[in-house]
């Protein structure tokens, strides 16, 4: 994703959101009615800005209220088809 300008909490100064990229990954085998997935979602591990917090509470100067991705996460997937 390339950057972004947030101008949530200041219209005339917009905060800018750098780019980031995401790496995700899935390996499948299948046999007869079952599947057995081996999945992987951000595995760099990345800390992606995506957008300003709509909180109710106040920003505090020097740290921002930031929606950020969800960390790295590693799983199995098993699926039986009847």
């Amino acid at each position: 994703m390339g950057r972004s300008f947030s101008a949530n909490n200041n219209p005339f100064v917009p905060r800018v959101r750098p780019s980031y990229g995401l790496l995700d990954a899935r390996f499948a085998f299948e046999f007869s009615q079952y599947q057995v997935a081996l999945f992987a979602k951000n595995l760099q591990n990345t800390h992606a800005n995506l957008s300003d917090s709509a909180s109710i509470a106040a920003e505090v100067v020097g740290r921002p209220r930031i929606v950020t991705n969800q960390p790295r996460t590693i799983g199995v997937d098993f699926v039986a088809r009847f």
